[in-house]
């Protein structure tokens, strides 16, 4: 039986841990600091898992030390791995150069393609597109927090690349 809730803390933990790091991206979104940003959440994070080994108890602990881990984890990865990450998957749709990464009607810049600091979008437009120019028109893709790659965008209204 004590196995059973141990399994059951950590899989609390590792969703919560998911969740809160979908959250603090959606919240910070559109924040300034790029990776210093990121490696400060990461740091606050295991610090904050540190006192929770120390301070908190029973199955508690195991739930929140995995939820704090899985937030370091992801918000370090978000600042350091994530813009390779983008870029490989923009490569992926259409290598080479007639496309751009762009924060609505503007090129994006490294920061905004890092986890907590992507840009905002605004109503019916989300902040980070690839536009590829293709030899029927400008195509684009929106980036998915969920499917964590870019996903077809039909209703894109800013036309071709910015020059």
């Amino acid at each position: 039986m004590r196995a059973t809730d141990q399994v059951i803390a950590c899989l609390l933990g590792i969703s919560s841990g998911l969740f809160l790091s979908l959250f603090g991206a959606l919240t910070l979104r559109g924040a300034q600091g790029g990776l210093t940003l990121h490696l400060s959440v990461s740091g606050v994070a295991a610090l904050a898992a540190v006192w929770v080994c120390r301070n908190v108890s029973g199955h508690a602990r195991l739930a929140a030390r995995a939820a704090l881990s899985i937030v370091a984890v992801l918000a370090l990865l978000g600042g350091t791995v994530w813009p390779s990450m983008i870029r490989a998957q923009a490569d992926a749709i259409m290598p080479g150069p007639p496309r751009c990464l762009r924060a609505l009607d503007r090129l994006a810049i490294k920061n905004e393609t890092m986890l907590l600091t992507l840009p905002p979008g605004i109503s019916r437009s989300p902040g980070l597109i690839l536009t590829v120019m293709a030899e029927d028109g400008a195509r684009h893709f929106r980036w998915s927090y969920r499917a964590n790659q870019f996903v077809r965008f039909e209703a894109y209204r800013f036309g071709d690349c910015p020059t």
